[in-house]
């Protein structure tokens, strides 16, 4: 059974700026489990990749969090397309990724990373779409299971049966497996991983205020990160 509240990931307001068109709506979910997720949804939110930290004080982005893995030499894990170049190399360990086009995001089952060849990549970087490697915590329903037992704050992005753009965060530490079982318990159809633990620290902007709220639990290591995955502002 899966109850349903309303709620927000917005906890304070802090560093009010200038309000854009924000199409960002907020609800409070809570799965089985008793754990409690926060869900952002998308609409109609422009999605990008991107490798410069982002300004708070640009109106236009409503939305900021880390996406790759950031390795200990501080490079973005696996491969990734970025402004029609592709930089590192991939990572087989990682079998999802997040493909975007012209701001809109597909969630990708590399198979163990076999689908990330050459001639992929290289289509990708001509189109100027964008790409980075991540887990795949769920894939067409089916939630995956991961050996690690670690608990952490947890957050992905991904698609609901119904087609719907989402963000997902939990409320606690908890597993990735529990992370995956109850985002799909929830309605989420595919679901992309993006980097959290000391790396989680995010920020996204009231819808109703303009103000900034900061999210992520564990921001020890905001300093370290490498990337990041953006929302902007629709035109008008």
């Amino acid at each position: 059974m899966v109850c349903t509240t309303s709620g927000t990931i917005l906890a304070q307001t802090k560093e009010p700026v200038a309000a854009s068109r924000n199409p960002l709506r907020f609800e409070l979910k809570t799965a089985a489990s008793k754990e409690s997720y926060s869900f952002v949804y998308l609409n109609d939110a422009i999605v990008r990749f991107v490798l410069v930290r982002p300004k708070k004080n640009d109106p236009r982005v409503l939305m900021s969090i880390p996406a790759a893995f950031t390795t200990l030499d501080g490079k973005v894990d696996g491969v990734y397309v970025k402004d029609g170049a592709v930089h590192g190399s991939v990572n087989t360990r990682l079998g999802g990724a997040l493909k975007i086009i012209n701001g809109q995001f597909e969630v990708l089952d590399t198979k163990s990373g076999a689908a990330l060849n050459d001639d992929f990549l290289q289509t990708l970087a001509s189109n100027k779409a964008s790409l980075f490697q991540e887990f795949q915590v769920i894939k067409d329903n089916l939630a995956s299971t991961f050996k690690d037992k670690s608990k952490f704050q947890r957050r992905g992005i991904g698609k609901l049966r119904d087609g719907r753009p989402v963000i997902v965060e939990s409320k606690t530490a908890i597993t990735l497996s529990m992370f995956a079982k109850d985002a799909s318990e929830l309605g989420v159809k595919e679901l992309l991983y993006t980097d959290m633990g000391a790396w989680s620290e995010g920020w996204v902007r009231d819808p109703k205020s303009g103000q900034l709220v900061t999210i992520g639990a564990d921001r020890q290591a905001t300093s370290k990160q490498s990337n990041w995955l953006i929302l902007i502002a629709p035109q008008k």
